[in-house]
C-alpha cells in the first residue's frame, strides 16, 4: 500500500467538508466560488462564518431579456439578440 494514499484520502475529506460549504457560500452571496473554496480549505469553520456575514457582493453582472429571454448586460440598452429596448420609461 502506498504510504500517500492516506494523505490523499484526507486531502479530499479536507476539501470536501471545508472547502466545498465556503466555496457554496461564497457563490449564494454573489462571490467568487474559487476564493470561497480556498479560505474554507486555509481557515475552516471561520471561513464559512465570515463569508455568511458578509455583506452581499456583485450581483449578477447579466439578467434576461424582456422579449427573447436571452442574457443581457445589466448596463446594456438595447438587447444585442434580438433589438428590444431594456430601458423601463417612468410615467409622468
Amino acid at each position: 500500500m502506498d504510504a500517500s494514499l492516506p494523505l490523499i484520502v484526507v486531502l479530499c475529506l479536507w476539501v470536501l467538508f471545508l472547502g466545498e460549504p465556503s466555496a457554496w457560500l461564497a457563490v449564494e452571496r454573489g462571490r467568487s466560488a474559487w476564493n470561497g473554496l480556498i479560505a474554507g480549505m486555509f481557515f475552516g469553520a471561520l471561513a464559512v462564518i465570515a463569508i455568511g456575514l458578509a455583506p452581499l457582493g456583485a450581483t449578477r453582472r447579466f439578467h434576461q431579456c424582456p422579449e427573447c429571454l436571452e442574457g443581457v448586460r445589466k448596463l446594456a440598452t438595447k438587447c444585442s439578440q434580438c433589438g428590444a429596448d431594456l430601458i423601463e420609461e417612468v410615467p409622468a
